[in-house]
């Protein structure tokens, strides 16, 4: 077996989507050939925010045949512990400037700096033949290359998301401008002695590779496993949009068709949260003044938001503004709970493709083209049909575990026989 030390801050017990990645990988790259060392940080169990303190912060491993864990104690560092203090904002905003800036310079200076010693001393006596770090937080890949400049460790940057590659990210303002101006070029020094990097999405990958100059591969996301379908109740029609809410996503089309056909019978639930306070508001206010058809609850844990999906019958996308390269985790989701996928305007790129490849769902223009779909499925479930009914070898590709051979493959071509 080769040994992979896998550094991702994100993993359970927390219910951030990031580390279900890494999640996946841990519990199945034993069926290629490697033996996964996890180093992340201590997590509450469904933990949904970054500074909340955690109760069991003793530093623990987790050892299973095919894999072990290392949970790092989280120290609430003065920023942290202001987070919940509207008073002392402006010198919380301090302090998280001057760690984005010093964070460049010295690795002691990243909050989570407890990860660097402890994989130093994994690297040393554990024999670890590939490091594999996945980002976000970006600045995760600092300890790659110290590790590499160290002990001469192949490593490979995972990018679940671009950082400054993208053509969308132009900060404004002088400090914005600055701080990116360091980090792109920490990103690029920071890379520049990686094997390799991973990412979701060949236009991720075309962007990074010229970005980076260093050789890259696509390991999508993709969905665990199929989930049974529960039995709903035929006389409601339950749509579901799941994650945060960004100002360049236009949900109007679904809200306007909801709110116009008035039926008591179709409700929309949105389960997660919000990126800036104006849509929060926006939703909120919906909530108020229609809510036997607008329903809001907060991110749950994995294992309740798939119960609360099994109980749905359409999954709601939306495309990104300016973004291209997207299929977000939810896709997945929606698709191996048995939603019917309804995509609000065509994204003409990867979500109107899923839906296409897979026939698991529909693409509406317009609100009436939406109002249409809606009463369609409306009256199909209330005769007792099937929304949606597929067939699941069709998304096959889109599985964790055919992407995690995907992955072993990668690592294969990089790691010495």
């Amino acid at each position: 077996m080769k040994r992979i030390l896998i550094i991702s801050y994100f993993y359970p017990e927390s219910a951030f989507v990031g580390g279900q990645r890494t999640h996946y990988w841990a519990e199945n790259l034993h069926k290629h050939g490697y033996y996964p060392i996890v180093v992340t940080r201590n997590w509450n169990k469904g933990q949904t925010t970054l500074t909340e303190e955690v109760e069991d912060n003793e530093a623990k491993m987790e050892k299973f045949d095919t894999h072990e864990v290392h949970r790092l104690p989280f120290e609430q560092s003065t920023r942290d512990k202001m987070a919940n203090k509207p008073s002392m904002r402006y010198f919380q905003k301090a302090l998280t400037v001057w760690e984005l800036i010093a964070s460049n310079f010295r690795w002691k200076s990243i909050p989570y700096n407890n990860f660097y010693p402890y994989c130093s001393n994994l690297v040393k006596n554990d024999s670890i033949d590939l490091v594999l770090i996945s980002g976000r937080p970006f600045q995760q890949f600092y300890f790659g290359y110290l590790l590499k400049k160290k002990f001469n460790v192949p490593w490979v940057a995972d990018y679940r998301d671009e950082w400054n590659s993208h053509y969308r990210i132009q900060p404004s303002g002088v400090l914005r401008k600055m701080i990116a101006s360091l980090e792109r070029k920490s990103e690029k020094k920071w890379i520049s002695n990686a094997s390799a990097f991973i990412t979701v999405s060949e236009a991720g990958l075309n962007r990074l590779e010229s970005f980076t100059n260093k050789p890259g591969y696509v390991v999508k996301n993709g969905f665990d496993s199929i989930l049974d379908k529960e039995q709903t109740d035929a006389s409601k029609l339950k749509i579901l949009y799941a994650g945060t809410l960004y100002p360049y996503q236009d949900l109007s089309i679904i809200e306007k068709a909801i709110i116009e056909l008035n039926d008591p019978n179709i409700e929309f639930h949105m389960i997660g949260g919000f990126d800036t306070e104006a849509l929060e508001h926006y939703y909120m206010t919906l909530v108020q003044e229609h809510p036997n058809h607008f329903k809001y609850a907060a991110k749950v844990p994995k294992e309740s938001f798939e119960k609360l999906m099994q109980s749905m019958d359409i999954g709601v996308l939306t495309p990104y503004k300016n973004l291209d390269g997207c299929l977000p985790v939810k896709t997945y989701d929606y698709y191996a709970a048995g939603l019917k996928i309804l995509l609000c305007r065509s994204d003409n790129d990867l979500m109107e493709r899923f839906i296409q490849e897979t026939e698991s769902g529909v693409v509406v223009e317009s609100v009436e083209s939406c109002k249409e779909f809606l009463l369609q499925q409306l009256e199909l479930k209330e005769s007792g049909g099937e929304i949606s009914a597929r067939n699941y070898d069709l998304g096959r590709e889109y599985s964790r575990a055919y992407q995690t051979e995907i992955l072993a493959k990668t690592l294969d071509s990089i790691v010495k026989p």
